[in-house]
């Protein structure tokens, strides 16, 4: 229907069961609609320069009035002959919010990295492994970046974290550039980026390695750590000793379950899921170590199940605070700039000084020395047999050891002293020999009154 349209007319009009359009004529192009609700809404017909037909809404009638809507129609209707397509336009707003609201985060496309890698049927991260990724982002990734769309992300973003964090703990830098760039990798290849956004070989820039760790305890130093312990809880006391006795890492231990000791707590059993090699391993439980195991098991018959944590503040986690605890220790012991995964450093070595073969003290720290080129790998490709037995032989010296010295019955370092004892002129093997160079001529003709200069085994030859 076209008419002139009057506020009068527009007042009468009443839903008929079916949309009805009023065309005003006064304004080209301007039509009211009527629907079946009783609903008025404002629209404009025209033509995109594309020969394209479009209905673009101006609004409800009577928020938006007759003079209003004529404004505003005369003026889409400029901006259509212009080239614009408010249709498409409003469509392609639509879809933007659409996908803003429904992209990943940077939070959630790495909570997804986590999961798909820890279950990775092929090479599965361990728990070790898990939570150090976890701890390493929640230190020093900003919240602000995490709940960004990842897709709108870019290298600066990136580059900062890992920045941040090389000013703030220079040690913690390069492997957070591993976890970035490992993450970003898994997103570009399941298209959730578009191409990877960190340079090729950025890290020898950005984040290069520091040399490792050679921080090791003297036994002076892990027995002020040892002793320091006792002003520790039960549970913390005996993650601290279970951790000195066992050279085991902190995740191993600290999620020590009922259900991993063994045979009438004489061993801990754990499992290749709860290593970080995927290899199982044995720890013994010498007199020491059974009885913090002692201190720390449930009397409620209830909690008395497989899967219950010893060293957890409940039956269901694990031990946690490491860095609470350890600031404790250090300022009771007097000892600094040491870590627990020193403390493994510390069991090889003196393991070392001890006597024991290299195969069996690696295998009491469950080591894997695999490697490209490396003789070791074809060893195991031949050698079956466990390497458990060697293990828990080797930490039986090692606690033997400890216990010794704990209880008085050997001086501190002695394993140390009477190991560099075996070679008393040890210091001289690295004194530098006195070197006389014979005198050489270089070929050709020699000078006039030269004669051959002669050693000592030329003049006894004479």
């Amino acid at each position: 229907m076209k008419a002139t349209l009057t506020d009068t007319m527009i007042r009468c009009i009443t839903p008929n069961g079916k949309d009805q359009d009023f065309w005003d004529e006064r304004q080209p192009g301007l039509v009211l609609r009527c629907t079946p609700s009783g609903k008025l809404c404002w629209y404009v017909r025209a033509t995109t320069l594309e020969g394209k037909r479009t209905r673009p809404k101006l609004g409800e009638w009577p928020t938006i009035g007759l003079s209003r809507a004529r404004k505003e129609a005369m003026q889409m209707l400029a901006d259509i002959q212009r080239g614009a397509d408010p249709v498409a336009t409003k469509r392609k707003a639509r879809a933007a919010r659409v996908e803003a609201f429904t992209a990943r985060t940077v939070e959630q496309a790495l909570a997804e990295w986590q999961r798909a890698r820890a279950n990775d049927p092929v090479k599965p991260w361990s728990d070790s492994y898990q939570i150090r990724i976890r701890s390493a982002l929640k230190v020093h990734f900003p919240r602000k970046l995490a709940q960004r769309p990842l897709r709108d992300t870019k290298r600066e973003d990136w580059t900062d974290v890992v920045l941040r964090a090389k000013r703030t703990a220079p040690g913690s830098a390069p492997f957070l550039y591993t976890i970035i760039s490992s993450f970003l990798s898994h997103a570009d290849a399941h298209g959730w980026i578009v191409g990877h956004p960190l340079p090729r070989k950025g890290k020898a820039l950005i984040a290069p390695s520091h040399p490792p760790r050679e921080r090791f305890l003297s036994d002076q130093e892990w027995l002020a750590v040892w002793h320091a312990a006792d002003s520790e809880n039960p549970k913390l006391r005996a993650f601290v000793r279970l951790v000195i006795l066992s050279g085991g890492r902190v995740a191993e231990i600290g999620k020590l379950s009922m259900g991993e000791i063994k045979g009438d707590v004489a061993f801990i059993a754990l499992p290749g899921e709860r290593t970080k090699n995927r290899e199982p391993h044995a720890i013994p439980l010498g007199h020491l170590a059974r009885r913090e195991v002692e201190a720390v098991w449930p009397l409620d018959p209830v909690d008395k199940r497989p899967d219950y944590k010893l060293l957890g503040r409940t039956g269901q986690s694990g031990f946690s605070g490491i860095g609470n605890l350890l600031d404790r220790l250090k300022k009771r012991s007097g000892v600094t700039d040491w870590s627990f995964h020193d403390l493994r450093r510390t069991v090889r070595t003196t393991l070392a000084h001890l006597g024991v073969r290299e195969a069996e003290a690696e295998s009491a720290l469950n080591h894997v020395t695999d490697g490209p080129g490396s003789r070791r790998k074809l060893v195991r490709i031949y050698d079956k047999s466990s390497k458990i037995p060697l293990g828990v032989r080797a930490l039986r010296v090692w606690q033997d050891y400890v216990a010794d010295v704990v209880e008085g019955r050997r001086a501190p370092g002695d394993a140390e002293r009477i190991f560099r004892d075996g070679i008393p002129d040890l210091a001289t093997l690295f004194d530098t020999p006195t070197v006389l160079a014979r005198l050489r001529m270089k070929p050709g003709p020699k000078p006039k009154g030269w004669v051959r200069p002669c050693d000592e085994e030329d003049e006894a030859a004479a």
